[in-house]
């Protein structure tokens, strides 16, 4: 049971959804929508929403045009026609026709609809091929029988269309001879009730033998059928009767064939229509964006009024306590007040009815059986209520009506009577109503009714934001403080006198002063609000900030790890192969001493195995780059975890490396990772071959000799475990560079390749991802 759901304005939210439908019926039933009472009703119409919106996206658009043309034939069935006009007949077989395409696209979707809350009304869907191709075949699209909807239908059209150009033809013979005798007029041959006839001048009417069918205005011309056309035009009215008989017996023969499938015709139009309804609910769901609140306390995310154009609403979180009884809203005129209540009743009118809720994912909502509404004026003078008693008339039905399971939402309870009264009459209704385990959301002005919430348990207050300087809202929502009318700051902004209002503030004494203390404290809230809220946007970023370096770590991390593994791998494989190698060798040995040849295979396995390192050779003299950095120190980056190496000094910048990653700093954001003075980085344990380098330089090189040296070098990298090359090329007229990457898409040691990162050269260096698959 509700009120008259129109206060909220959901008869105008029905009617944009009514708009949606294809046919007048589906657009009847959707403006005949109401929430339903019980939770399972409510979740039944949200489940058939969202399945037919899942169709729609799917391609599966109900053709809900075709439930109007079939109700329309089955009432004329019902009424006992028994041969139904061309046109209806062929606006039902498309009718047919759309719904039978729509049940076959249907599974063309991959949704599994046959198990879904749909199943059984698409199923219903009449599906009656034979009785489509008839109907189809025996009328045409301008709504007339087809000329071969029987074959003797179509020898008849054949002899008419004979009969008539034999009649066009002897009609322009005799006109000529009869306009070169001055007997006829000027004009071509006409017709007149289907008769041949030519314009005889009528003083020259005894020249004419033959049938007059017609008279011009002035009398002068008259339209004789000569006689020498009378039996021609007599056989083609013959056949012209015989062809209406033949029609009219193949629309008795469909009619009768489509009275004898009007039970499934009727029912499949049913669920045409209720379908109909359903995917109108679902274009709406996915147009305005709605959602389907699961049940719980009421908490409206991002909640705005359906009425209002996206680019002109504010979206409003709007949450209350679980023990909520009744919200009162307060806050100056033209604040929102209204809306805000009226969006509260329409998410829970949409999500209990189909449509939705316009509020973002992750809100929810209680279910409530009953919604009663009180909202503007009401007063009628036929029924003789004023704007008072036609509340009050509201009110005492809520109070009759009220149980655990109603919303109550009022708009000035005290409006249109004394404040002093009325804000107490208002404040016992309140009780009432929560005393009755209803849920109540009002607005007021009134300071009585704000007081409510600090000696009432579930009596919460809220405001609408406002800005005291401007005098303008911004028709924000905010829970747990009142607002302020701001009544003498308005007043003053319009221009009234100040002297009268400075006598008014005197007169308003403890209202007045309550006011400004609750502007007050309104003003320090959302100072604090404002801070609080900087504050949580800086933590978010720090955070943010502190997750990203910790990514960055851990891909270091990895790499290294990666790194290492794969050349201990390589190193592993070189091992193998060589003690391959050498058993291979010492098979060939012919000695048949088995000492030397144990001897022998001990030296050779020797020689695989690796040597100490030599002492390190003293390390080149570098200059030193800006503030003493030079290659190959360990330094630490501001802004950046751990330690890297210095890999080259460009001018007045310096090129560090942290694992896999180069970066480029000042030499002011650089640290000596230990001691007084940059740390070289000592060189590792190696074997006896020298180092490996990742990086080949091949400008001023002819094509073939840089081939050349990158072939070798591929070779190298891989014996080594390297799977990195760095090719500087240079950018010049662009000739090394295609030559290099016409070499690298051609060899199958290459994995990828592509040009370097503006910070290692761009377009002048291409990096290669080497993979052994030869």
């Amino acid at each position: 049971m509700h009120t008259d759901l129109s206060r909220l304005e959901f008869d105008r939210v029905l009617s944009v959804v009514s708009s949606l439908a294809g046919s007048a019926r589906g657009a009847g039933l959707v403006s005949r929508l109401e929430p339903a009472a019980d939770r399972a009703g409510s979740v039944s119409l949200a489940l058939e929403t969202i399945e037919a919106a899942s169709l729609l996206s799917a391609g599966a658009s109900l053709p809900g045009a075709s439930a109007d043309p079939l109700f329309d034939v089955i009432s004329l069935l019902e009424t006992g026609a028994v041969a139904l006009e061309p046109a209806s007949l062929r606006a039902a077989a498309e009718a047919l026709d759309s719904l039978s395409s729509f049940r076959a696209r249907l599974d063309a979707t991959g949704l599994p609809w046959r198990d879904g809350v749909l199943a059984g009304r698409l199923l219903e869907l009449p599906d009656l091929a034979p009785l489509t191709r008839h109907l189809l075949r025996i009328t045409t699209p301008e709504g007339t029988v087809a000329p071969d909807a029987s074959d003797l239908l179509a020898r008849l059209a054949r002899s008419a269309a004979r009969l008539r150009d034999g009649l066009a033809r002897d009609a322009a013979r005799i006109s000529e001879r009869m306009v070169a005798a001055g007997v006829s007029r000027d004009a071509p041959p006409t017709l007149r009730d289907g008769r041949t006839v030519i314009p005889v001048v009528a003083a020259r009417r005894a020249s004419v033998p033959g049938m007059i069918h017609d008279r011009s205005d002035s009398g002068g011309t008259l339209f004789i059928e000569p006689a020498e056309l009378l039996e021609t035009g007599n056989r083609l009215q013959e056949t012209l009767m015989e062809m209406a008989q033949e029609e009219r017996r193949i629309l008795r023969e469909a009619t009768a064939m489509l009275r004898e499938s009007a039970g499934p015709v009727k029912a499949g139009a049913g669920s045409a229509v209720l379908l109909d309804c359903i995917f109108a609910r679902a274009r709406y769901h996915m147009e305005a964006g709605t959602t389907f609140p699961p049940e719980g306390p009421l908490d409206l995310r991002s909640a705005r009024h359906p009425l209002i154009p996206g680019a002109e609403s504010v979206a409003n979180d709007i949450s209350f306590p679980a023990d909520w009884r009744a919200v009162v809203i307060s806050g100056p005129n033209a604040g929102g007040k209204t809306v805000l209540v009226k969006t509260i009743g329409l998410a829970v009118c949409g999500s209990q009815s189909g449509l939705g809720a316009l509020a973002a994912p992750g809100s929810s909502l209680p279910h409530f059986s009953k919604i009663l509404v009180s909202i503007g004026d009401r007063q009628s003078l036929s029924e003789r209520l004023s704007t008072f008693s036609a509340r009050l008339k509201d009110e005492i039905g809520m109070l009759d009506s009220a149980d655990g399971g109603t919303l109550a939402i009022i708009d000035e309870p005290a409006g249109g009577t004394d404040p002093l009264t009325g804000s107490a009459l208002a404040a016992v209704l309140l009780e009432g109503l929560a005393e009755k385990g209803a849920r109540v959301v009002t607005t007021t002005h009134l300071g009585q009714l704000k007081s409510l919430a600090s000696t009432h348990q579930g009596f919460y207050n809220a405001c609408m934001n406002f800005d005291e300087e401007s005098l303008s809202p911004d028709y924000g929502f905010r829970f747990g403080t009142p607002g302020s009318s701001y009544t003498f700051e308005i007043a003053l902004r319009m221009g009234f006198p100040a002297p009268l209002l400075e006598r008014a503030s005197g007169l308003s004494q403890d209202a007045f002063r309550l006011d400004r203390l609750i502007a007050q404290l309104d003003s320090e809230i959302q100072a604090l609000e404002g801070e609080r809220s900087e504050a949580r946007a800086l933590a978010e970023k720090a955070e943010k900030l502190g997750a990203e370096f910790e990514e960055l770590a851990e891909l270091q991390r990895r790499d290294a790890s990666r790194q290492r593994e794969e050349a201990a791998r390589k190193a592993d494989e070189l091992i193998r192969d060589l003690n391959s190698r050498a058993d291979s060798m010492l098979s060939r040995l012919r000695s048949t001493d088995a000492g030397e040849r144990k001897a022998a295979r001990r030296a050779i396995r020797e020689l695989s195995s690796p040597i100490q390192a030599p002492p390190p050779k003293p390390a080149p003299s570098i200059p030193a780059g800006p503030a003493g950095f030079s290659a190959g120190d360990v330094v630490s980056v501001d802004g950046w975890k751990g330690t890297g190496v210095v890999e080259e000094v460009r001018g007045s910048s310096v090129v560090v490396r942290f694992g896999v990653l180069r970066v480029e700093r000042a030499p002011g954001d650089l640290r000596p990772a230990s001691g007084d003075g940059p740390r070289r980085l000592e060189a590792p344990a190696a074997y006896s071959v020298e180092p490996v380098s990742g990086e080949i330089d091949m400008r001023g090189m002819t094509s073939e000799e840089a081939l050349g040296l990158l072939d070798m070098r591929m070779d190298s990298c891989l014996a080594s475990g390297l799977t990195r090359l760095r090719i500087i090329h240079g950018k010049g007229k662009g000739v090394l560079m295609k030559s290099v990457h016409d070499f690298l898409k051609r060899d199958r040691r290459v994995a990828s390749h592509g040009m370097a990162e503006p910070h290692e050269g761009g377009t002048g260096v291409t990096i290669a991802i080497l993979s052994d698959r030869r």
